[in-house]
């Protein structure tokens, strides 16, 4: 989260990637997911990590709304709003 709040989004999403091989934690598939939407990632490399997070954390309700919001959306992800 350092990384990302300081502007270094490649690394941040490195350092996600990196924490997911040794450990998967629903805040990790969160803050990749996040990262990945900030920067307009296709919607195939935002979707696992959304599917991820609802199948660890069911209580989230941020990722069903944003796998709902992804389904509208063709190609890209452009941030809502």
């Amino acid at each position: 989260m350092a990384a990302h709040w300081g502007g270094n989004t490649a690394f941040a999403v490195e350092l996600c990637r990196r924490a997911l091989e040794e450990f998967e934690l629903p805040q990790v598939h969160r803050q990749l997911a996040i990262l990945l939407l900030e920067n307009q990632a296709r919607r195939r490399e935002v979707q696992p990590h959304l599917e991820r997070l609802q199948a660890l954390a069911p209580q989230d309700e941020w990722a069903p709304r944003m796998l709902s919001w992804l389904s509208q959306h063709a190609t890209h992800t452009p941030l809502p709003g």
